[in-house]
C-alpha cells in the first residue's frame, strides 16, 4: 500500500469529523474553501512530479480548521519537531520575559512565489464572491420583477 500523503491524510481527518471542505475552510481563517480543497488534492505539484510542501502557515491554518494540534499537522506536512519557523534573539544574557532587553523576533519570510500564491488565491477568493453577489443580485432581481409583473397583471 502506497504511503498517505498529506492532502490525503487532511481529507480523512476532515472526512472523520464528518465536516465539510467549506466548514473547515471558515475555521481555517479562509473565506472560500478553494484553498481547503486544493490541499486536499495535494496540489501543487512540482516538475519532477512531486508535492510541494505546504507553508507552515497554511498547516497552522489548517489544524485551527481541524482542530488538531498544530504540531501534529506540522509534522505530517513533513515539518521536523526542532523547525519552530520562528528565531529569537537576545543581544544580552536577560530574560526574555522583561522588557527592558533588546529582544529581535525574526520570523521566516515568505518566498516571493509563496507571496503571488497567496495573492492569486485572494483574487480567485474576490472573484468568486463577486460572481456569487452577481448572481445574488441577479436572482433577486427576477423575483422583483416576476413581482411586479403578477401586480400588473392583476
Amino acid at each position: 500500500m502506497a504511503a498517505m500523503t498529506f492532502g490525503q491524510w487532511v481529507k480523512e481527518q476532515r472526512l472523520a469529523k464528518g465536516w465539510g471542505p467549506t466548514q473547515c475552510a471558515r475555521r481555517a481563517g479562509w473565506n472560500h474553501h478553494g484553498q481547503w480543497v486544493r490541499i486536499e488534492s495535494d496540489a501543487p505539484m512540482r516538475k519532477d512530479g512531486t508535492h510541494a510542501q505546504p507553508r507552515r502557515e497554511s498547516c497552522e491554518k489548517i489544524a485551527l480548521g481541524l482542530g488538531l494540534p498544530a504540531a501534529e499537522v506540522l509534522r505530517r506536512a513533513g515539518y521536523s519537531a526542532g523547525e519552530s519557523g520562528v528565531s529569537y534573539f537576545q543581544e544580552d544574557d536577560q530574560t526574555m520575559s522583561q522588557p527592558s532587553n533588546a529582544s529581535l523576533v525574526k520570523e521566516n519570510r515568505p518566498s516571493m512565489a509563496d507571496a503571488v500564491e497567496q495573492m492569486l488565491d485572494e483574487i480567485a477568493t474576490l472573484r468568486a464572491e463577486i460572481n456569487r453577489d452577481q448572481h445574488d443580485t441577479e436572482m433577486s432581481r427576477e423575483r422583483t420583477l416576476a413581482k411586479l409583473a403578477k401586480i400588473g397583471a392583476s
